[in-house]
């Protein structure tokens, strides 16, 4: 059943008072930082079949990027709004601001239970007026479920089955209120009270989710204290969940239908879970229902099959990786680690030492990570292996990672034993046939390269995508640079790109705004390339390369740089490549008084032994400047 959430927060006041001129230009300038808990507003007592939204003390709207004052009291759906800075109309209005944004709201996807209401902050709106005095509008739905029983519910959720974004940060179109996905995750998880809702009486659980398309409905998943689950399909078929509208799912009983799963509160929970697949239990289900905070005597988990959802929850204080072989699934869970790796009797396992990451040293076989992040940093210091390292896992011959985030800092130390490569998200991949899809992924960390270096491949994405063209990189993002340090002896050949270091597999729709910098002085070659610096690949499409690269060191070998590309060359399966809509804006800066050979373009440095096909709607406004 769907009910409006009308009335609307109608008529906010955003200037001083009821006047309609515009704010004073002459009021001094307040610059503020939003704090952690946004907003307050939530939803007020059900009256027929609607529920007003309320304002409540503490809440704020930005207008053409300025916060306002915070309100001093709250329980009407009309407010003023006070700034300490002139703002000129037209106004763009959002509540529930996304981080420093003026045009994105953030949908949360952990949210407060509230017993026949909605949780504080969840309800996001904006508006657009040329008048001081404007309406606000919805840009989430609510879904509500009943339950009843006698079971006490520790953990309860609401996931699209289609895959759609619910919750996370999106750009708002002021014109119609449409919505556009920048990060998000699938599901919405309540945070319930410590001891649960015990479902006597029945108890409504709802959740803000974004407006959209769900093709097949939406799944609820229920864990009882005891570990029962029950799971629930509901809203079958296309439905639209529209702005403002609440779809009321029918009461319905708890029983259980579906596989146990762990619940996990705290550190010693999560070393017991981990002591059971210690154990060979590797099929497991857990569920995070609190942050946790680790320290240095956690121990990687081996071979890991089952699923573990972190439901938007975070896991600090490890030192070393999540998992060491990671089979199974790994979703909404934020890892913040401090890993520093220069021994080998800082490696877990036999086969390890070729490889680190914050969520495992090896993503295996068909390994699933969905709407993850990685923060804080990993060192790794080589031993005379070939050193693998990346922000989620060191080595991936296979598996698939979307919707993941690497904030984490990176550094590699090479000691010239072996090649190293190094990825925002991953190291290396290799599979003959199978292959990784690394799809809608970020990289927002620093990447640094320093040492002796034999051989080097580093991307913000992935150092070395090396499956035989099986593999894909689909709408990834680099922001963070890439520095191969001054001082750094590079005894082999060097790839470096934005995207991928070297790539034999497509790339389509990835975009790099990050820097990349090398230093060294050597007589070694360079590819180098704002989305790749070697690829062995039929086609890539659709990129953007915005970032700058700089190559200052007092000598070096060939270079090849493009602000695409930086070397295409074919092998025994790919003869050509067709470049198609890739975008080069960038600045390219060569500063090397000494080389062999200097071959530097818009698009791609070299091709070599392949046929290239351009489509004639590639961009190349970048400035390219050779010293």
């Amino acid at each position: 059943m769907r009910r409006s959430i009308l009335p609307l927060v109608a008529a906010v006041f955003a200037a001083i008072s009821c006047a309609k001129e515009p704010f004073p230009a002459e009021k001094s300038t307040l610059t503020a930082s939003m704090p952690p808990a946004l907003t307050k507003t939530s939803l007020g007592p059900k009256s027929g079949s609607t529920y007003p939204i309320l304002w409540r003390a503490g809440d704020k709207i930005r207008v053409n990027g300025v916060d306002s004052e915070a309100l001093e009291t709250g329980g009407s759906s009309t407010a003023s709004f006070s700034f300490n800075e002139g703002i000129t109309p037209p106004y763009r209005i959002i509540y529930g601001a996304a981080d420093n944004r003026t045009d994105a709201v953030e949908i949360p996807s952990v949210q407060t239970y509230v017993n026949g209401g909605i949780a504080d902050g969840s309800v996001p709106m904006y508006s657009y007026s040329g008048d001081a005095s404007f309406s606000m509008h919805h840009l989430t739905a609510i879904i509500s479920i009943t339950l009843t029983g006698s079971k006490t519910i520790k953990d309860i959720s609401v996931s699209s089955a289609d895959g759609s974004l619910l919750a996370g940060s999106f750009a708002v179109d002021f014109s119609s209120g449409a919505l556009r996905a920048e990060s998000g995750v699938t599901s919405v998880h309540l945070r319930l009270p410590s001891g649960g809702v015990s479902l006597s009486g029945g108890k409504t659980f709802m959740f803000a989710v974004a407006r959209s398309y769900q093709s097949k409905g939406v799944v609820f998943e229920i864990t009882a204290s005891d570990g029962s689950v029950m799971v629930i399909t509901a809203l079958k078929g296309v439905v639209k969940l529209g702005a403002g509208k609440v779809y009321e799912i029918p009461s319905t009983e708890f029983v259980a239908n579906a596989e146990p799963v762990t619940l996990i509160s705290n550190y010693s929970e999560l070393k017991a879970f981990a002591s059971r697949v210690a154990d060979g239990e590797l099929l497991l289900k857990a569920r995070l229902s609190a942050d946790i905070v680790g320290d240095a005597t956690w121990t990687p988990m081996e071979g890991f099959k089952g699923d573990f959802d972190g439901a938007g929850h975070t896991i600090s204080g490890l030192r070393k990786a999540f998992c060491n072989e990671l089979i199974g699934c790994v979703r909404n869970l934020t890892l913040n680690s401090d890993i520093s790796i220069s021994s080998k009797n800082d490696i877990v396992g036999d086969e390890s030492i070729f490889w680190a990451g914050i969520l495992a040293n090896r993503l295996y076989t068909y390994a699933t990570v969905q709407n993850c992040v990685t923060e804080g940093s990993i060192s790794y210091t080589q031993w005379g292996k070939e050193l693998r390292v990346g922000g989620f896992a060191g080595y991936a011959p296979r598996g698939t990672l979307t919707g993941c985030v690497n904030k984490a800092a990176i550094s590699a130390v090479g000691d010239g034993s072996a090649l190293v490569e190094v990825g925002g998200i991953i190291g290396r991949n290799y599979a003959s046939t199978d292959a990784i899809y690394i799809e809608n992924c970020t990289n927002e960390g620093p990447i640094s390269i320093s040492g002796t270096v034999k051989g080097l491949n580093a991307g913000g994405i992935i150092g070395l995508m090396d499956s035989k063209h099986t593999s894909t990189l689909k709408a990834d993002v680099n922001s963070g640079d890439i520095v191969i340090a001054s001082g750094t002896s590079l005894t082999g050949e060097i790839s470096m790109g934005g995207i991928a270091g070297k790539a034999l597999g497509r790339m389509e729709g990835c975009a790099n705004y990050g820097t990349l910098h090398e230093s060294a002085a050597t007589t070694q070659d360079h590819n180098i390339g704002g989305i790749a610096g070697c690829v062995i690949t039929d086609k890539v499409s659709s990129c953007i390369s915005s970032g700058s690269i700089l190559m200052d060191g007092s000598k070096a070998g060939v270079v090849r740089c493009g602000g695409i590309l930086g070397y295409s060359k074919d092998d025994d399966s790919v003869s050509s490549i067709t470049l198609s809509g890739n975008t080069f804006n960038g600045v390219i800066t060569i500063d090397i008084p000494t080389h062999s050979t200097l071959l530097a373009e818009p698009l791609t440095g070299l091709y070599n032994g392949v046929t290239n096909t351009e489509t004639g709607n590639d961009t190349a406004e970048g400035v390219i400047t050779v010293n």
